[in-house]
């Protein structure tokens, strides 16, 4: 009766697998002494005695992320070397194996290995913890899977990547696009929309979990558990991704499946091409060509002409093309040359150049004339459920339906006045009116939550001028009452309020120099630690610091927790009645000739592990005028006399 035959081809496995025995044992020593040092310094020398599971997982799968990163391809390049060669290609493809069996079997020797080393290495870390007092195998058993479903994945599309090309040095390249590929694309694209879109903003990346390697970085930790009591390094571990690992793992093991069945069809002749599958070449070139594009062709414009060209600049949009037709021919000939290895390529293939350029034309053209819509589309007052409005870095947010429908009504006038905007910009930087000229430009960004999760960010350059109506509304409904108050509280916790300082600076001639008894008082406040938790505080006298240019006098003041507290009160006072807080267009200071600022800062507590920690929260006061009464008498008491140091102030 003749035994059923494998998947694979058990010979091609065990000779590859002997043949590049040097990567397995480097990979072998370099998790074992990992995994056994890390064990090692997880045992807590408490009474009693701890262990910190989350440290050990922690390591698994940041160490396990970059091993399998490097490793996988490694070892994909090697085992799959001999395709690179006509010889070796030819050998392999004459024996008498079936195609399917001999690519599993070489596939599987780039594979077995690495699990055998990664359970050695898991195994050690047990025994380690054992000789310390601890049972760990469920924490193990974690770093072992998290490890291998990392390694699944990434040997996965290194193999993929092996089978495409018939050059082995393209191996790395094809391998590092493919993982960073979409959220490269996606930064750039943004980036492309700025230049021609009002309105767009570059945001944060929002496709990396088609990136595992920046979506795993981001989006996974450790997470203790413990359902009987406080959590303690005595607690187990686990991660709080686990679903993202297990589908790229699937994913792995798809691409593995979808490299046996190209590899069934791929021609074995194909040995140095850089592609080696026909069908895959127009993909490859016109892909290196809109690439190019896009980053060779912002590059040229952002460093060339970038200086000459803003906002409303009519020739922008075509000097952006320009440039990107100038990367479009870069990258569609050397995908040329690289396929056809020839330098020759320069009589013939114009065709498919000439229709790339006509692409690039007609996206340009279409953010250019906002044919999507984008730069229209403002969300319905129903469908949001918060929006943040933020100009001069001052965020403000509303949640009221009546207050939500008013920035809507703001948004729209922005969007309305869009070429008038772009008209003045371009003006304004053209005739380089910022040198004599009281208008300057400012953001404004405007961040909306709908009602079904998702997010809607908008960021515009605008003029501002003291004339300019719309600037007037926006400012004066930004800066009602019941918004200073808002953003105060929103920005700090009052009743944590620690420490607070107060900066100030002005300018005097050189004759008319501060006399000793118009000195403000200036304290110094040193912290120190008692018993672990409480905190003293000393107030020792420092004296004026004056800059070595005799014009100019600097000041500061620090202040205890009771006086902070004290003075902010004074700051609500003022706020409550809108005079101070207010969002302005410049930090004018005290009559424009004295800056004051002041900062608090509050010391809030959380509890983890047992321990309490803190988080600190600032707030800045700048807009410091004779209307905030109740902060000008505080800042009196404190020992700055603000009418004092106006006096000496230059006008």
């Amino acid at each position: 009766m003749q035994s059923a035959k494998l998947f694979f081809d058990k010979t091609i496995f065990k000779k590859t697998a002997k043949r590049y025995w040097p990567i397995w044992v480097l990979y072998l020593l370099v998790w074992t002494l990992a995994m056994g040092i890390c064990t090692q310094s997880c045992v807590r020398g408490y009474i009693p005695t701890r262990f910190n599971h989350s440290s050990l997982l922690q390591l698994s799968w940041q160490l396990g992320l970059i091993s399998a990163v490097g490793v996988s391809c490694v070892s994909a390049m090697f085992v799959h070397s001999w395709m690179y060669s006509s010889r070796s290609a030819s050998a392999y493809s004459s024996l008498p194996i079936c195609r399917g069996r001999l690519f599993m079997g070489i596939t599987l020797a780039g594979f077995v290995p690495a699990v055998v080393c990664t359970f050695i290495a898991c195994i050690v870390s047990l025994l380690v913890a054992l000789f310390s007092g601890f049972f760990i195998l469920s924490t193990v058993a974690q770093c072992f899977a998290v490890i291998m479903l990392e390694y699944i994945f990434f040997y996965g599309l290194a193999t993929l990547c092996a089978v495409l090309t018939g050059n082995v040095f393209v191996i790395p390249f094809i391998y590092a696009i493919f993982n960073f590929l979409v959220v490269v694309v996606e930064l750039l694209f943004k980036e492309f929309m700025t230049q021609f879109t009002f309105g767009a903003s570059p945001g944060g990346v929002q496709l990396k979990i088609f990136s595992p390697i920046v979506y795993i970085v981001d989006e996974t930790s450790e997470v203790l558990l413990n359902e009987n009591g406080p959590l303690g390094y005595s607690d187990l571990a686990t991660l709080n991704n686990w679903w993202a690992f297990i589908i790229y793992a699937i994913i792995g093991i798809i691409f593995i499946v979808c490299a046996m069945l190209i590899f069934r069809k791929r021609r074995m002749e194909s040995a140095t091409d850089v592609v080696a599958i026909n069908a895959l070449k127009p993909v490859f070139k016109y892909c290196l060509c809109f690439g190019c594009a896009l980053v060779i062709g912002l590059i040229l414009f952002t460093i060339i002409f970038g200086e000459f060209f803003t906002i409303g600049s009519p020739a922008a949009s075509i000097v952006v093309c320009v440039c990107m037709i100038i990367g479009g021919f870069i990258g569609y000939f050397t995908a040329e040359m690289l396929i056809r290895k020839s330098f020759k390529v320069f009589r013939k293939h114009w065709k498919g150049f000439f229709i790339s350029c006509a692409v690039i034309i007609v996206v340009i053209t279409a953010f250019e004339l906002d044919f999507f819509g984008y730069e229209r589309r403002i969300p319905d007052v129903e469908d949001v459920s918060s929006v943040s409005m933020s100009i001069w870095g001052e965020p403000t947010d509303f949640t009221d339906p009546d207050e939500i429908s008013q920035i809507i009504l703001l948004h729209e006038r922005i969007v309305n006045d869009k070429a008038h905007t772009e008209k003045r910009i371009y003006s304004y930087y053209k005739n380089q009116e910022y040198e004599y000229s009281d208008e300057y430009t400012t953001n404004v960004t405007i961040s909306y939550t709908l009602a079904n999760g998702r997010s809607f960010l908008r960021s515009y350059k605008i003029m501002y001028g003291d004339t300019d109506k719309f600037c007037s509304d926006m400012l004066n409904y930004l800066n009602r009452p019941e918004f200073i108050i808002r953003r105060i509280e929103t920005a700090i916790t009052a009743e944590y309020i620690s420490h607070g300082s107060i900066y100030y600076h002005y300018r005097v001639l050189a004759e008319n120099a501060l006399q000793e008894d118009t000195k403000p008082a200036y304290d110094y406040t040193y912290s120190y630690s008692i018993e672990g938790n409480m905190s003293a505080e000393i107030a020792r006298p420092i004296p004026i610091d004056e800059s070595a240019d005799k014009e100019y006098v600097h000041g500061s003041l620090e202040l205890t927790s009771i006086q902070s507290r004290e003075l902010f009160d004074s700051i609500l006072m003022d706020a409550q009645a809108g005079n101070i807080g207010r969002i302005r267009p410049r930090n004018n200071g005290y009559n424009d000739r004295v800056n004051i600022t002041i900062e608090m800062t509050a010391k809030v507590p959380y509890i983890d592990m047992e321990n309490v920690h803190y988080t600190h929260e600032y707030i800045y006061i700048e807009d410091i005028t004779e209307d905030a009464v109740h902060t000008v008498a505080a800042l009196k008491e404190l020992g700055i006399d603000l009418e004092a140091l106006a006096s000496y102030a230059i006008k």
